[in-house]
């Protein structure tokens, strides 16, 4: 992987420690309009496992103020860890897709899993 396709990590939490031992870790690949259904997603998760510890993990091409402040209130709200990573997306958008239905960001999955790769024992993606 490149090195600096991953332009800058920002928390929506506040980190504890604790947590990150005993945590299922989840990654997603979202583009901006995938953002929102993110949320939706990890809301999911959250309410029908409260008796789990989670990270989240978005891989993403878009992160404004606006976006951050509602995933670090839904991080607050339910006492859990999401983290962004914010891509450099301009060599990708050259990458073949295999239908117009699908962009570039079906990417972000890989890179994600590449990322991990060294760093955790296993994922959910």
């Amino acid at each position: 992987m490149k090195e600096n396709i991953i332009k800058y990590i920002k928390n929506a939490h506040i980190e504890n420690d604790d947590k990150k031992s005993t945590c299922v870790n989840i990654t997603y690949g979202a583009d901006r309009p995938f953002l929102y259904g993110t949320g939706v997603s990890i809301t999911s998760v959250l309410l029908n496992n409260r008796d789990l510890n989670f990270h989240f993990h978005i891989f993403t091409n878009y992160l404004d103020e606006h976006q951050l402040h509602l995933f670090s209130v839904l991080a607050s709200q339910y006492n859990t860890c999401i983290t962004f990573y914010v891509l450099d997306d301009n060599e990708l958008k050259n990458l073949p897709t295999a239908s117009k239905a699908w962009n570039y960001s079906i990417y972000f999955r890989l890179i994600a899993i590449d990322y991990f790769a060294d760093k955790l024992s296993s994922i959910i993606y």
